[in-house]
């Protein structure tokens, strides 16, 4: 196999797989609905968690927190519900 094919092969695999990737958004509400981020760290204070930073990410809040081991996590939440959503070790 010539490295040309082979390059458009794994380039059409990658293509492939992206939306497979992609994050799930947590919401598709407007802006004007969702919670404060102040609001998204005092639910994450209700988890359990101790938030240090929230940034909007694929249209959920995204609170960066400590859990009570001192372990970072990364916490995406419903900026419309507060709902947790999905999180992952930071």
């Amino acid at each position: 196999m010539s490295k040309a094919v082979a390059s458009a092969a794994f380039a059409a695999l990658v293509l492939a797989a992206a939306p497979a990737l992609a994050a799930e958004a947590c919401t598709k509400e407007p802006k004007s609905a969702w919670m404060t981020q102040d609001a998204a760290k005092a639910k994450a204070v209700a988890l359990g968690y101790t938030p240090s930073k929230v940034k909007e990410e694929d249209a959920c809040w995204e609170v960066y927190a400590k859990d009570a081991k001192g372990d970072r996590w990364e916490l995406f939440l419903n900026p419309v519900s507060g709902e947790l959503v999905r999180k992952k070790a930071n």
